[in-house]
């Protein structure tokens, strides 16, 4: 092990998804949920300030992936039902045929393929939405219309909407989880500025052409973030 950051558990595997051109893991995008979640959600918890909430990616698979009548109360957190907006990045994984062209750089088996992408929801309450964004382009949206199914029957939400977002788009077949973190990155800390009061979630969580740095540099800050880190819990060993 790396590096355990509260209840996230970095390992040499993890920080190798962080290279370019790798498929960023769900366990990178946690540890930098948490990041986020210690550093600048905890503090504003029950404050004035629109309460935002990063809903893992173990728990979003889970929601989307569970049969409807399973009871998985023990797993979804409380904050759900009080919180303004929440963040779900969403795993997409589809089972292909060996010779479709949508098969990707996994390990082949006898029979399939895998193909894997990832994308952002945030369901915002004030307009009972689920805005989408896709550094994939729209190819997405029937499954994010799924998740958004399976999300609203477990948190009973009615009558919602799912409303593509423009978000960066992806120059290869690697970075859509990096993108996740990015965006995320980005619309938190916006979020932590705005006034509940005058909140307008579909111009406010608009993402302008710069607003995203290149998946890169995020990956680049992600490695410095790790190392810091890690540099810190030797001291205090």
């Amino acid at each position: 092990m790396i590096l355990q950051y509260y209840d996230v558990m970095l390992y040499e595997e993890d920080v190798f998804f962080l290279s370019d051109d790798q498929w960023l893991n769900d366990t990178c995008i946690e540890f930098y949920m948490e990041y986020l979640e210690r550093t600048k959600l905890l503090s504003i918890r029950g404050s004035s300030v629109l309460q935002v909430f990063l809903l893992r990616p173990a728990i979003t698979f889970l929601i989307t992936n569970s049969p409807d009548k399973s009871d998985l109360s023990s797993a979804i957190p409380a904050q759900l039902t009080v919180s303004d907006v929440i963040f779900m990045p969403v795993k997409f994984v589809l089972y292909v045929d060996k010779g479709s062209p949508l098969r990707l750089r996994f390990k082949e088996s006898d029979v399939l393929f895998l193909k894997l992408t990832k994308f952002l929801h945030l369901y915002v309450k004030s307009i009972n939405k689920f805005l989408h964004y896709d550094s994939a382009g729209p190819m997405n949206m029937s499954y994010a219309r799924i998740t958004a199914k399976k999300v609203a029957r477990r948190l009973g939400i009615k009558d919602y909407e799912v409303i593509g977002m423009h978000s960066p788009q992806q120059k290869n077949g690697s970075d859509c989880g990096v993108y996740v973190v990015a965006i995320t990155d980005h619309l938190t800390q916006r979020l932590l500025n705005i006034n509940p009061e005058t909140f307008s979630p579909l111009t406010d969580l608009i993402l302008a052409p710069n607003d995203i740095p290149a998946a890169s540099f995020t990956r680049k800050m992600m490695r410095s973030l790790v190392a810091n880190l890690v540099k810190k819990s030797r001291v205090y060993e």
